[in-house]
């Protein structure tokens, strides 16, 4: 009788070494924080220096498609006074300017922001044109401002 039976040993078993799958769980655990570190990176807001370049950029965009009541609305309160006051056009588009495509300028090039507390500016390169853009934070939001220029401080010197 070559029964199996319930009290004899059942035949061993080899048993999977655990040591061999450390490295998948190793690896799974690097891509796993990966994907959260990136995940919270494209999520966080832009910063202050960001956000100033996009305002110069829609600026220039502006400017570029002639768009007047554009520019002169993302103007400080300040500036945008003193254009209202010089009788400036109200940027309504006559029937020609509604038939032309808007303009596409050359590409901006902005560097060297420098925030310091409500006033701003920012180093707009583009063929033709180097200049310095002033910027003012007015309720909570960067606007293009001429008359900043007075209230930020020059930058220190490079120690020589």
């Amino acid at each position: 009788m070559t029964q199996d039976s319930p009290w004899l040993p059942s035949p061993e078993v080899p048993q999977r070494k655990p040591w061999k799958r450390w490295p998948y769980l190793l690896g799974g655990a690097v891509l796993l924080v990966a994907g959260v570190i990136g995940y919270v990176e494209t999520q966080q807001a832009p910063s202050e220096a960001d956000r100033v370049r996009q305002v110069v950029g829609r600026f220039a965009t502006a400017v570029d498609q002639g768009d007047v009541a554009g520019t002169v609305g993302m103007l400080c309160t300040e500036e945008a006074g003193e254009m209202a006051d010089a009788d400036l056009p109200s940027g309504g588009s006559s029937s020609a300017d509604e038939h032309q495509p808007a303009a596409s300028g050359p590409p901006v090039e902005i560097s060297e922001v420098r925030i310091e507390g409500d006033v701003a500016s920012a180093h707009v390169t583009r063929p033709g044109v180097d200049t310095t853009i002033y910027l003012r934070k007015e309720a909570g939001v960067w606007s293009p401002c001429a008359p900043a220029a007075k209230q930020l401080p020059a930058p220190a010197s490079p120690r020589r």
